[in-house]
Order: structure tokens, then sequence, then C-alpha cells
């Protein structure tokens, strides 16, 4: 669907876009935040609390809170399609591509072609650059050449889907090109052959020592997650399959003490899997969610003479 529309004020804009107000005052929107200058023309280090309430910068604020708002919601859907393993329709990123907020999240991913018959073909794979109705998409490949394709679809691999990742993230980096969704340099953990496929957990993230058990739960909550049950949980979909990671924090109070315990990944029907039925991004990303949450644990300090 169609973005609502941008409130907007009804200006006295002059040709450089700034917006006259009273007192002499004019405003702008300058690196996503309002500016101001004085009647003297000089731009000021902070906006006037009179030019913050006035009509104006209120609506323009406004503009700005939702254009936040707007792409924060792109990133977030861009990020769900990478792990839940979704195709995009061409036609629909035909769509949103103009949009600044979703190409600024498009741009510069790996995209994997899909044909009709749903199937994606790594050896097509590019950096997605240009969109054309036309065209189709332009895509570099890993030679560094430059190549129109047209698909039906297109596949945002996870990174630990991803072949020759450091390839792909030098190549990167060789174009002076960003992500808005972190792909290429997401942190990945592989499945070692250390692994027993018949354990039910993984504890190489326990014995984390927390100040507070809020601290944990506030960093599961500040990375996304939720917490429930005295863990940090993960809901994914791999293969057409829900199953969620969950990292165990501790219970009771939360001014207490903890120590977080094993990580673990349940079915849809609250059965504990053995780690052999945890697919490549499920296992990556429960891990990626315990060494974000383990790294908020408390470290004694030492003296060092």
């Amino acid at each position: 669907p169609a973005p609502a529309p941008v409130p907007a004020p009804a200006p006295d804009a002059d040709p450089e876009g700034w917006i006259s107000v009273a007192g002499g005052y004019a405003i702008c929107v300058a690196d996503g935040r309002l500016v101001a200058r004085n009647k003297a023309g000089k731009v000021l280090a902070q906006v006037p609390k009179e030019v913050k309430a006035s009509p104006e910068a209120q609506a323009l604020a406004d503009a700005l809170e939702f254009l936040d708002r707007h792409a924060a919601e792109a990133r977030a859907q861009v990020e769900l399609w990478m792990l839940r393993g979704l195709p995009l329709p061409t036609r629909v990123l035909v769509e949103l591509w103009p949009d600044p907020a979703w190409s600024a999240v498009l741009r510069e991913l790996v995209a994997l072609p899909v044909d009709a018959d749903d199937r994606p073909d790594p050896d097509a794979a590019g950096l997605l650059r240009a969109v054309s109705a036309e065209r189709g998409v332009g895509l570099v490949t890993l030679d560094g050449d430059t190549r129109w394709v047209k698909a039906p679809s297109l596949l945002f691999p996870h990174s630990v889907l991803i072949d020759e990742l450091d390839d792909w993230r030098g190549l990167l980096v060789e174009l002076g090109g960003a992500q808005g969704v972190d792909q290429l340099f997401r942190e990945v953990h592989r499945k070692g052959p250390e692994v027993d496929p018949r354990a039910t957990s993984d504890g190489r993230w326990s014995g984390a020592d927390f100040e507070l058990l809020l601290h944990a739960m506030g960093e599961a909550r500040k990375r996304g997650y939720r917490v429930a049950g005295g863990a940090a949980c993960h809901r994914l979909v791999e293969g057409g399959r829900v199953i969620e990671a969950r990292y165990e924090l501790g219970e009771g109070d939360p001014q207490w003490e903890s120590t977080s315990g094993d990580l673990h990944w349940v079915d849809e029907a609250q059965r504990v899997l053995p780690l052999a039925e945890v697919g490549p991004v499920a296992w990556s990303e429960g891990h990626r969610m315990a060494s974000l949450i383990h790294a908020r644990r408390r470290v004694e300090e030492t003296d060092h003479a």
C-alpha cells in the first residue's frame, strides 16, 4: 500500500528551501534535522524555543518523524524477508524502488534471481544497484561486471547461506558501498563438527554473570528480542518451519543478580529440538542473539601491575 501522506505546512518558502516564520526567522531541514537562521541570515547552532513552537516547525517535525518511522519500517521488512528467505516479486520492487526509504535498504544487498518455479539461481547472484521496469534489475557480479537480469522475483539470502561471503564483502568495500540492512557484515555462526547433533542445547554462552537480571532483559529488548519465561526469544521461520531460539537469562526479581544458562531451540509445538534439527539460519541467529546479550555481562576488572 502507498505510504500515508506526509504532513506539510503551507509555507512561504524561498528558492533555497527556507521557510519564513514569525520573528524574522527561517527554518529548513538539513541532514535529517530541523535548522534555523536569524533575520541576518546566520544559521543558528540551536533552534530557538519560539521557533520550535511555530506551526511551520511543528509541521516539519511531524514530517521528519513520519519519514524516520517509514525508514525504520522499510528496514525491518527487508530484514524479515532476508531472515525468512521470502522472495520479493520484481513488480513490487519496481514500485518500491523510487521511494528513498526502500531503495536505501535494498541497494547493495546480495540478490539471487528466482525463476517462475521459485528456484533461486546462485550463479546469477549480484549486488543490487538499479531497478527498471523495462530492463529488470541491475546486479554487480562477483567479477565486478554489471548485468541486467529479468526474473519474476529476487531472494535476499541470509549471510550464512551466501557462498564466498568474504569475497562479497571485499567487493562491497571495493565499490565503496554500504548496506542499509546487515547482510554481508552480519555476525555469522556456523554449526561446527564439534557439535553433538543429539544434544538439545548449546552451553557456550552460559555462565555469564549479570549485575542485575534487568540488565540482561534490557539488552535483549534493546536488540529487538522478546523476553518470556526467563529467556530471550527469537522467532524464526526456516524452510517453512517455525523455530524459536531461546537464551536462558534467569528468572526472579529483575533487581537480582543473574547468571545466563544455555541456548536451545523449540518448534511451534514447544518441543525442544535436537541440534541436528536446527537449520543454519536459526543456528546463526540464535547464537547472534546470545552473543549480543552475553556482551552485556559483568566483567571483573583486573589489576595490572
